[in-house]
């Protein structure tokens, strides 16, 4: 342990103290089915077992309708949601070779699925910093992503 580059120490102390069990999943393929206007998009999930996740940060969101932001008229509607905010330092020793975790990947913790939004690498790639978010009491077992609904079952495997 002595040995180890600085940042080594830090990450295997952040894995040990923080770590958590995380599922990445990568889009893989996607067709479309022109006749009954369907997609289908299959993902490649990597299962990862130290993946130090940082402290949740909670705030409750307001967003204007489309017609307020068009039209500068008087307040018509809009929504309240609480969004969440994560931070996970990712090993790159934990992933496959040349794997980078990109903005069109998302991440499954604890049965909660988590949009990445900032990939940052740290230290010569050693690690990537990435921040995850969320929106409070979606639905666990169909996630909606662009205009798709997808179902994911526990038989996805790495």
């Amino acid at each position: 342990m002595k040995n180890l580059p600085n940042h080594r120490r830090m990450l295997y102390s952040l894995k040990r103290d923080w770590g958590q069990r995380v599922i990445l999943h990568r889009l893989t393929s996607e067709t479309k089915d022109v006749t009954c206007g369907t997609t289908i998009r299959r993902y490649q999930a990597l299962e990862l077992q130290k993946v130090a996740i940082l402290p949740k940060k909670t705030s409750r969101t307001f967003v204007y309708d489309l017609d307020y932001i068009q039209a500068g008229r008087n307040f018509t509607k809009g929504a309240f949601f609480d969004k969440n905010a994560r931070n996970l330092v990712i090993d790159a020793r934990d992933l496959p070779k040349n794997f980078i975790p990109n903005l069109n990947d998302f991440v499954v913790i604890r049965g909660k699925r988590y949009m990445i939004t900032v990939v940052e690498e740290l230290e010569d790639i050693a690690a990537f910093g990435i921040k995850i978010t969320t929106v409070e009491n979606q639905s666990r077992e169909k996630w909606v992503y662009a205009t798709t609904c997808i179902e994911l079952t526990p038989s996805i495997s790495a």
